[in-house]
C-alpha cells in the first residue's frame, strides 16, 4: 500500500489552505496527533522525529504535552516546513526542520532518536523502505508510533452498517462525468487498505514489534469535511485532468442537494519498539 506523494504538496498555496485548515479545524488532525502522543509514553526530554510534520500540528503537541522535548520535524514539502517554523514561537529552540523523504530518514539525523511519530502520513510513503530507515534512526528500545484511516487499513476495526447515501467524492465524480465528459481511469497506484498482518510482516521484516494497537475516533463534522476538500491535494486524486478552479466549480455543484454522511472519523494507532 502506497499512495505516491503529489507535487501539490510542494505548491505554496496547498500548504496555506492546509494550514488554515487544521486551525479552524484542529479536532481533524489535532485529535490523532494527542492520541499518538498518549500512547508513546515519552520521558521528559525526550528526542523525537515528528516524520512528515506537515505545518506542525503533531510538532506543537509535543511541545505543549513533553517537559523539555526535542523535536526533529521532517518533511519533504518545503512549504509546509516553512509554515510549521511560523508556528513554535517561543519553542524556536527546541525544533530541528529537515526536508527528507521518510524511506530517507536516517540520512536526515546526525544520531539516534527515542522515538518517531508520524501522524496521518504513512500511506503516502513506500512502508517497507520506510520502517527499515525507522529503525536505523531509533535507539534500542526507541518507540515508533503511527496511525492509518480506517479506509486504509483492514483487520482492526468491527464492521459498521453501511450508509447508502454517496460520499461527495462520489457527487464530484458523477458530476464531472455527467457536466464535463469525463472519462476516468483506472488508477495504478490508487491506494489500497493493508491488513494489519501484512502490516506486521513488514514491521518484522525492519525488526520492529508491534506491542499494541488502538483506535481513536474523531466526531464526523459536515463543515470539515467540506473544507478539507477545497484543499487542491485532496481533490486532485478525485478528479486528476482538471485544474483546480474546474475542481472547485465542481465541488459546488455535487454540494447541491447533498446530505452530507455522519459517521465519524476512526483511525488506529500502532505503537512499535525497536
Amino acid at each position: 500500500m502506497h499512495e505516491p506523494p503529489s507535487t501539490a504538496w510542494q505548491d505554496s498555496d496547498n500548504a496555506l489552505r492546509y494550514d488554515a485548515f487544521t486551525r479552524r479545524f484542529p479536532h481533524v488532525y489535532g485529535g490523532p496527533a494527542r492520541h499518538l502522543v498518549d500512547l508513546a509514553g515519552l520521558s521528559p526530554d525526550a528526542r523525537v522525529v515528528d516524520l512528515a510534520c506537515g505545518t506542525g500540528v503533531l510538532t506543537a503537541e509535543l511541545l505543549r504535552r513533553v517537559p523539555g522535548v526535542r523535536v526533529v520535524g521532517v518533511d519533504a514539502s518545503d512549504p509546509m516546513l516553512a509554515l510549521a517554523r511560523q508556528h513554535v514561537g517561543a519553542h524556536a529552540d527546541a525544533v530541528t526542520w529537515r526536508r527528507a523523504a521518510g524511506e530517507t530518514l536516517d540520512a536526515a539525523l546526525d544520531r539516534p532518536v527515542d522515538a518517531v511519530l508520524c501522524n496521518a502520513a504513512v500511506w503516502y510513503m513506500p512502508m517497507p523502505e520506510l520502517f527499515a530507515a525507522v529503525k536505523r534512526v531509533l535507539r534500542p528500545g526507541g518507540v515508533f508510533v503511527f496511525n492509518l484511516p480506517r479506509a486504509y487499513v483492514s483487520g482492526v476495526f468491527p464492521a459498521e452498517a453501511g450508509d447508502d447515501r454517496p460520499s461527495l467524492a462520489l457527487r464530484m465524480l458523477a458530476t464531472a462525468i455527467l457536466d464535463h465528459d469525463y472519462v476516468p481511469t483506472p488508477r495504478p497506484t490508487a491506494t489500497r487498505p493493508v491488513h494489519v498482518d501484512a502490516l506486521r510482516q513488514m514491521l518484522s521484516a525492519a525488526r520492529l514489534e508491534l506491542t499494541r494497537q488502538a483506535v481513536c475516533d474523531v466526531a464526523g463534522d459536515p463543515a470539515s469535511h467540506e473544507a478539507w476538500m477545497r484543499i487542491p491535494v485532496f481533490t486532485e486524486p478525485i478528479l486528476p485532468p482538471f485544474d483546480y478552479a474546474t475542481r472547485m466549480r465542481i465541488l459546488e455543484a455535487a454540494l447541491s442537494g447533498f446530505v452530507p454522511q455522519t459517521r465519524r472519523a476512526q483511525w488506529a494507532a500502532f505503537v512499535c519498539r525497536a
